[in-house]
């Protein structure tokens, strides 16, 4: 006889859809594997112990789009040997959206991701480094629930173990003020200096081969110390020292720092071409190059940006990404018909200061 008579699951309708949860969770000191209403495997961790001397426990609140959090370690300074978080999302927030990036102080090109936790745990010769948070969501705030201990009390693990040295592959100095860069010899070296004035590292004006900028660290590859990594204790003062030393690399001969001009506050200054007039322009497209679509944004800048001048950074190239073009609300990226189109310019000098432009476009 056929098992698959009148009452067999198979000629339920939709029987087939209902799947059962699956997830992980912690359960009477275990982690367990749950398929519907069975524990399907599982890890013991009642027996683990975590020693400390000391601890704390903190909340913090990521905001949106926040870049660059430290991790606030407290008293216990780099002496971490146990870092838990629990990372609690919107209720609104879709499952693709549900995380936060962080990196290692001393590895800042390197990011890794988080979901809903995190367990970082050391030792007393190997502890976890300070680490830096971002949240890439626009939309929602994200909560963390933390417990940072140490095994013991020692303050300064990693300022113990580091040798800033030319032999040193990577170099990190941390808590660092955007005027704290400044000239040793004119047109040769530039010197790192400490709170109390010392010089904490020289660098080679002609050794720098890159700085790139993640958050408020400034990476600077160097040809003869390697990788520089320098920690400033916000990004404004990191992109206030990035156009301090982009204005000296431009002319190192007669240029000195710290920049005699103070901190860049300034934007951008744009002019317009004059193809537009109280911030309305019009493309006659019986008229060439503009006679064959489609239009691309190369051209939209060229019709109708005539410069964009920076008191530090000199002349800023205008380019796709400083452009954003709208049809009835919705971004495009080039102009295929006759219409009216909202241009907004959105344009940066090294320190981020912006200068924002709106124009409205006709193509007739």
């Amino acid at each position: 006889m056929s098992n698959s008579g009148c009452c067999g699951s198979s000629n339920i309708p939709g029987l087939e859809a209902l799947t059962p949860d699956k997830y992980i969770k912690v359960y009477n000191g275990q982690f367990v594997v749950i398929e519907g209403s069975e524990i399907i495997d599982k890890v013991d961790f009642s027996n683990v112990r975590f020693s400390y001397e000391q601890y704390f426990k903190s909340r913090m609140t990521l905001l949106k789009g926040a870049v660059g959090q430290t991790v606030n370690y407290a008293n216990l300074g780099d002496n971490v040997t146990f870092l838990l978080f629990k990372v609690s999302y919107d209720s609104r927030a879709k499952e693709e959206e549900q995380f936060i990036t962080y990196y290692f102080e001393d590895e800042p090109s390197i990011k890794y991701c988080i979901g809903q936790a995190m367990l970082l745990t050391g030792n007393s010769e190997c502890r976890v480094p300070r680490i830096v948070i971002d949240n890439p969501s626009t939309k929602y705030d994200v909560q963390i629930d933390m417990i940072v201990a140490s095994v013991d009390n020692q303050p300064d693990f990693f300022a113990a173990n580091s040798i800033l040295n030319s032999d040193t592959t990577n170099i990190t100095i941390s808590n660092l003020l955007w005027d704290e860069l400044v000239t040793h010899v004119s047109n040769q070296s530039i010197k790192v200096l400490n709170k109390t004035g010392q010089a904490q590292l020289y660098i080679q004006i002609q050794d720098i081969a890159n700085i790139v900028r993640q958050g408020r660290i400034l990476l600077i590859d160097d040809n003869a110390l390697g990788r520089v990594y320098l920690d400033f204790v916000n990004n404004y003062n990191a992109v206030q020292a990035l156009s301090s030393l982009s204005w000296l690399l431009e002319d190192p001969i007669s240029r000195n720092l710290p920049d005699p001009l103070g901190t860049d506050d300034t934007p951008p200054v744009v002019t317009l071409t004059t193809n537009v007039i109280a911030n309305v322009a019009t493309i006659d497209t019986s008229v060439a190059p503009y006679n064959t679509f489609p239009i691309s944004q190369n051209q939209i800048i060229d019709y109708v940006i005539d410069s964009a001048d920076d008191n530090r950074d000199d002349t800023i190239t205008v380019g796709q990404h400083d452009l954003t073009i709208k049809d009835g609300g919705v971004e495009i990226n080039e102009i295929t018909a006759l219409g009216t189109y909202e241009l907004t310019f959105d344009i940066q000098d090294i320190a981020e200061n912006n200068t924002q432009i709106i124009i409205t476009l006709n193509v007739i």
